[in-house]
């Protein structure tokens, strides 16, 4: 009983952030809604008893990757840009696609969760250990390649923030 309330609470919450995502005029607000739809995707997994992986989701995605795309969009200063399609049939047919689209995946996702079988899902085999085996044993190049990437990309921004002194 608790825990489908606690569900439908958090799964409305992701709802309404990843529509604040997609809806916000500003690229500030729209990352900071996307941290805050990243928090509530971290308390889904917990509920599924999934700890790792709410863990790994709200410390690395919502901790750091989106802090420092947040650091990005505030850094470049972007405005608000006024939308070209906003009048007329153009705006129109993006709305009709965009409703046909959105109608056949919501179909598409129905047709997946009723093909599931009705047995409750298994606990979570593997422990942080195994994780940390298979990370630095197997995955131990991606690993290093993906710290490469987030520190060009830090680099990027400090390059980008940094005034010109010349002028």
């Amino acid at each position: 009983m608790h825990t489908s309330v606690i569900f439908y609470v958090l799964a409305s919450a992701l709802v309404a952030c990843s529509l604040g995502v997609i809806l916000s005029r500003s690229a500030t607000y729209s990352v900071l809604s996307l941290v805050a739809a990243m928090g509530f995707l971290s308390g889904l997994f917990f509920l599924l008893g999934a700890y790792l992986v709410g863990m790994v989701l709200l410390l690395v995605y919502a901790g750091a990757v989106l802090v420092l795309f947040l650091f990005v969009v505030m850094t470049l200063d972007l405005k608000e840009t006024p939308c070209s399609l906003r009048r007329g049939f153009g705006f129109l047919a993006q709305i009709v696609l965009s409703v046909a689209a959105g109608g056949a995946l919501f179909w598409q996702c129905m047709r997946a969760i009723h093909a599931l079988p009705a047995q409750p899902p298994q606990p979570v085999a593997g422990s942080v250990e195994a994780v940390g085996i298979v990370l630095f044993r197997q995955y131990v190049l991606p690993f290093e390649l993906t710290s490469l990437l987030i520190f060009s990309g830090i680099l990027s921004v400090i390059v980008l923030a940094k005034k010109d002194s010349t002028t």
